[in-house]
């Protein structure tokens, strides 16, 4: 926990989305928030059909699972540091978004290996 799901077009190219992951991760592991690193999660998903307003657009989208206890202010914060990573190594995209999520605790299942 988190979860941290980067939705994108396919034109971004691999290694630049290989290369933003490891910079989300970085900046994940190094927050007050997520004391153990071994327990945050990232993967990428290349979104082959989108539309924007009718037209196909560049964009990547950052949904961060979070299980509940985080205050508004913590989420926005979070959010606003993971957008500066998204726009540092994604800067011709068109347009980059980070929503952080409440996941109930009460309800999530887990099971591992």
């Amino acid at each position: 926990m988190p979860h941290f799901i980067l939705e994108h077009s396919p034109d971004i190219p691999a290694q630049q989305i290989s290369d933003t992951l490891d910079a989300l991760f970085s900046t994940a592991s190094d927050h007050p928030e997520f004391p153990d690193p071994a327990a945050i999660k990232m993967r990428a998903l290349p979104c082959t059909q989108q539309r924007m307003t009718g037209k196909v657009h560049s964009f990547a989208h950052l949904t961060i699972k979070l299980l509940t206890g985080r205050d508004t202010s913590t989420k926005a914060a979070l959010a606003t540091s993971m957008l500066a990573i998204l726009d540092r190594h994604l800067p011709q995209v068109g347009q980059l978004t980070v929503d952080p999520r409440d996941m109930a605790r009460d309800t999530y299942a887990k099971r591992i290996l």
